[in-house]
């Protein structure tokens, strides 16, 4: 029975560990442009009241978005949900949105068109001239 528990107590120390050093692979820091699809559908998780995060691959063409029940959302949901993004996309996804605020960083003009409710929500245009 003892050496049940003490595997188990390294089976949940490396764990925590790999979730841990995993939490921060979700946020990105480089240009990023949405395709229409995306913006669209980047638009549809800012009307939503039931929605926390929203998730894009790095060429800003699939996108999806998530409820956390908690009021934050826990790391190890963050890193299911980018990796769910990344198997479903194929490609290197990133947390591009909360509710509040930007995560991805040095998005420049993400969006391709005016968006009114980016503008509501975020206070500056994300969008190309």
């Amino acid at each position: 029975m003892k050496t049940i528990l003490v595997k188990l107590s390294v089976f949940c120390t490396l764990l925590f560990a790999v979730t841990a050093c995993q939490t921060a692979s979700f946020l990105k820091d480089e240009p990023l442009t949405l395709n229409f699809n995306a913006a669209q559908h980047f638009e549809e998780f800012l009307e939503r009241k039931d929605t926390s995060l929203f998730f894009v691959d790095d060429y800003g063409a699939y996108s999806v978005y998530y409820y956390c029940r908690e009021t934050r959302c826990t790391a190890t949901l963050k890193n299911t949900a980018a990796y769910e993004c990344q198997r479903d996309a194929g490609s290197e996804c990133g947390l591009l949105a909360t509710k509040h605020s930007i995560q991805w960083k040095n998005t420049g003009n993400f969006m391709p068109y005016k968006s009114e409710i980016v503008y509501q929500t975020y206070g500056s245009y994300f969008y190309d001239e």
